[in-house]
């Protein structure tokens, strides 16, 4: 699990990360990344982030991730 951006207070929810190396890509392309909000109640998974080391050489920052799950909810709610 990774922690939730401060001040984001989800219990039902937890922010995950999957990461995947690709082949035959230079180091900072191949370091690929899926950053979603997994709900264990509801077995629900939401998309938060999908990025290269490239792109980030962390995480996307705090307000990317809430910017995310916020769209997300609006999406789920229309």
């Amino acid at each position: 699990m990774e922690p939730l951006p401060r001040g984001m207070d989800l219990k039902e929810w937890q922010l995950r990360k999957i990461r995947f190396d690709i082949p035959g890509m230079n180091w900072t392309d191949r370091k690929f990344r899926v950053l979603y909000f997994y709900n264990p109640q509801t077995h629900t998974v939401v998309l938060a982030r999908a990025y290269t080391h490239a792109e980030f050489e962390g995480r996307p920052s705090d307000e990317e991730i809430r910017a995310a799950y916020d769209e997300a909810r609006l999406a789920s709610s229309s």
